[in-house]
């Protein structure tokens, strides 16, 4: 009896699989890159505090003539007078990284409110002063560092 037989053989699939399988494997594991962009980011939030600007490019708030006549040093920077809040803190894990600030005045500035009653400078509103964020810029960072450690 007279047949036929057909045979597909895809060449370089074999290479694929394993390709996307290590890519599977690297991101179960994102510390390296959260490491790596926790640096990145930690930098660019000390450049945006001493440029005085939020991450989208805002100038901070000017101080008030009151803060102005306070600060016993670096009066005529904003966020900047022993320098504080450039020592942001970071954690990471294998899915999630964490960066901030653990001063207690750090949401403040952030954020902006009002000042308690009873503290240094009673019921002052204070201008949010968003120096935590990501920016434009950090963002295409942040999508380079994971794509290469992807990659790698």
């Amino acid at each position: 009896m007279a047949g036929t037989q057909i045979t597909i053989t895809e060449h370089g699939f074999e290479g694929a699989l394993t390709a996307f399988q290590q890519l599977i494997d690297r991101g179960q594991d994102l510390q390296p890159a959260l490491s790596a962009i926790a640096e990145y980011l930690r930098g660019s939030t000390q450049d945006r505090i001493t440029a005085g600007e939020s991450p989208d490019g805002t100038p901070f708030a000017a101080l008030s003539d009151f803060t102005l006549g306070a600060k016993s040093r670096n009066q005529d920077k904003i966020l900047i007078e022993r320098g504080y809040l450039y020592n942001l803190v970071y954690q990471v894990s294998s899915e999630q990284m964490q960066l901030g600030s653990n001063m207690v005045y750090a949401a403040m500035h952030q954020f902006g409110g009002t000042t308690a009653p009873n503290s240094m400078i009673p019921n002052k509103d204070i201008p949010a002063r968003e120096f935590l964020g990501v920016s434009q810029d950090d963002e295409i960072e942040i999508i380079a560092t994971v794509g290469d450690y992807l990659m790698a």
